[in-house]
């Protein structure tokens, strides 16, 4: 099942308004995307989107009362004077306001919002900017799932590994969208973006058209590199082979000009 359905699942299920949810997945699906496409200016405006949503769950949370259009400022100040609810996990009541708050002087600091002609968004911006993200995402589920424990931390997982663009998902099966990749190439491609042992069934479903004698040929060899663990019908990337898949990836990210030339044609 694609992540972003079972977040909404585990969260939906434990009382969370679901399109308040889906609004803030789909805004943190396009800030991992912006970002992976070093369009840094994107990944605020969509950190914005998310942050308003997720302020509208913790005054929800808070209150029972949900601005129908959100902005953040106003929704931080109902929170601010919301009456305290000890019964509210500390991280959801106090922590998450105060990152919502930073994110977004963040984003409307550096060019994202207002033209700074001193100090543009960057990439280190962007990332602190996901990171938080990322974290406030985490916590909601660790709080707020409406599963076993083990089945809430394996999402957090997924959550906080980096996600490449250009592998798309449906119903759990992957696929990347670049049909030049040699297999060894699709295999490291493939560990990387998931981050956890993956078992070689599954991985093989993964490489289009793929002979299953010949992934197994290519994961002993990678195995034999140290870029890869292959043991007992398991897969994982290796520190060395994350840093091979690195090279990979950036041969596969969009240039400046591959951008320009994307933007004009919309």
């Amino acid at each position: 099942m694609e992540l972003s359905i079972e977040i909404v699942k585990a969260l939906h299920e434990s009382g969370l308004d679901r399109q308040t949810v889906e609004n803030m997945l789909s805004h943190y699906r396009k800030m991992r995307w912006e970002y992976a496409m070093a369009d840094h200016e994107a990944v605020g405006m969509h950190a914005g989107k998310f942050c308003e949503n997720a302020s509208n769950l913790v005054l929800s949370i808070l209150t029972g009362q949900m601005e129908e259009r959100p902005q953040l400022g106003n929704v931080l100040t109902k929170i601010d004077k919301a009456q305290p609810n000890t019964q509210v996990d500390d991280m959801i009541r106090v922590t998450i306001p105060r990152m919502l708050r930073a994110v977004y002087e963040l984003r409307s600091k550096r060019g994202t919002v207002h033209v700074n002609l001193r100090m543009k968004v960057n990439e280190i911006d962007s990332k602190l900017t996901l990171d938080i993200c990322s974290w406030i995402l985490a916590e909601f589920l660790r709080v707020y799932h409406s599963s076993d424990m083990d089945i809430a931390w394996k999402l957090i997982d997924r959550v906080s590994k980096v996600q490449l663009p250009f592998i798309d998902e449906y119903r759990g099966k992957k696929l990347i969208m670049n049909a030049k990749l040699s297999v060894p190439e699709e295999v490291l491609l493939h560990l990387i973006n998931a981050g956890v042992e993956v078992p070689v069934d599954e991985l093989i479903k993964w490489i289009p058209n793929a002979d299953r004698n010949h992934v197994l040929t290519v994961l002993r060899q990678l195995h034999d590199k140290r870029l890869v663990h292959y043991d007992e019908g398991f897969a994982k990337i290796t520190p060395l082979g994350a840093t091979e898949a690195g090279r990979l990836i950036s041969e596969l990210q969009p240039t400046p000009t591959d951008l320009k030339e994307l933007n004009s044609n919309k």
